[in-house]
């Protein structure tokens, strides 16, 4: 087994590439992946539109994990999907979880993406975000409330493990 280092760049670069050749069901894996890729949600709380309120210009999330609320730009989610939080209705047409993984799988360059033992797989969405909002903030505080993360070193593993490819 070989495993092969993937820099940030390389991974925004593989997420950029799945969202732009994503057209299962008439783009709603498409937004979908734009959706994780902006808000580096849990894969399944894009499911679950009660979960999420829009007031204004912003949108927010009551996490699964930690009950936590976290913040959006109202411009960081697809149209569709706003419509589907105020409707209360499924996102995406109604496609399933294990559709968009079968579909982030199927176009994911990087599918066999692992950090330390663990396979990545959509988690893939939640350390770039990580990443990027940690280059952009430079802070594992404000980090960590946008993530809605109470634990830091979690939010470290996040920002300093090492992603590997393995082959």
């Amino acid at each position: 087994m070989i495993k092969h280092i993937v820099t940030n760049d390389k991974l925004d670069e593989a997420l950029q590439d799945l969202i732009c050749n994503s057209n299962f069901y008439y783009g709603q894996a498409q937004e979908y992946f734009m959706d994780m890729y902006n808000t580096g949600c849990r894969s399944n709380e894009l499911f679950f539109p009660e979960r999420w309120t829009i007031e204004g210009t912003e949108v927010m999330l009551r996490t699964f994990k930690t009950n936590k609320v976290r913040y959006f730009n109202i411009d960081q989610l697809s149209l569709s999907f706003l419509n589907c939080i105020q409707a209360n209705e499924l996102p995406y047409n109604g496609i399933s979880s294990y559709q968009m993984m079968a579909e982030f799988t199927r176009h994911f360059k990087l599918s066999n993406l692992h950090c330390g033992e663990k396979a990545t797989q959509l988690y893939a969405f939640r350390y770039n975000r990580a990443r990027i909002e940690y280059e952009r903030l430079q802070d594992i505080k404000l980090v960590m409330e946008y993530m809605g993360w109470t634990n830091e070193n979690v939010a470290k593993g996040y920002i300093t493990n090492t992603l590997r490819e393995v082959r």
